[in-house]
């Protein structure tokens, strides 16, 4: 979905201070120390809990003025969330509305970088800690580095199995490579796997 037409911008009123609830005191220290319209990920703040983070952000609680920039990804990504603090309503002018389009540009800009990053992330974290790769872990493991739900488990080559299980097993992004120029394998039957392996793990996970 295309960023630009598919996300929500709105405006986040500023509260007393003093009413501010304490899971909202590092969010609201950051965004005070830093410039107008220099936006952040709000999803470093949230908890990790889908319920919880839902409440953190309908009842987010903020002594200066802010926006909040949402885009519903959708699969195990969910919403992303960016937030700024904004200027008061009585010291808006046209040059602060350039500097607001400017900045959502750039968000727009990064969404897909941010989203391949994430999603490089979740296959990492999702099954590094699983030993025994079945079949059907497997077919889970090449739908999430390609997208491509329709592979059946008995269409998983043993040679394509045991890659996936070294991937896993040793933990070590360097082993992110096509092991063909290893084996002498010439022929393009792993090109479609290979081309998507290389699209989510074509640099190191910061």
């Amino acid at each position: 979905r295309e960023p630009s037409t598919n996300c929500n911008v709105r405006l986040i009123s500023k509260c007393d201070e003093r009413e501010i609830d304490s899971r909202y005191h590092s969010l609201d220290s950051d965004l005070t120390n830093r410039e107008l319209f220099d936006f952040i990920d709000l999803n470093l703040y949230v908890p990790d809990d889908p319920i919880k983070k839902h409440d953190f952000i309908r009842n987010i609680q903020l002594s200066v003025l802010t926006g909040l920039y949402r885009y519903p990804h959708g699969n195990y990504l969910g919403t992303l969330n960016f937030i700024w603090r904004e200027p008061d309503t009585n010291e808006i002018n046209e040059d602060y509305e350039t500097l607001k389009a400017q900045m959502i540009i750039r968000i727009n800009d990064i969404i897909p970088v941010y989203c391949t990053r994430q999603m490089r992330k979740n296959v990492f974290q999702k099954y590094f800690l699983v030993r025994n790769l079945s079949k059907p872990v497997l077919r889970m493991l090449y739908h999430d580095l390609t997208g491509d739900a329709s592979l059946a488990n008995d269409k998983i080559s043993k040679e394509m199995e045991e890659r996936l299980r070294l991937m896993m097993l040793l933990e070590d992004l360097s082993i992110i490579i096509d092991l063909r120029t290893n084996n002498g394998f010439q022929g393009s039957k792993f090109d479609i796997f290979w081309d998507e392996f290389n699209r989510y793990f074509n640099e190191v996970i910061k």
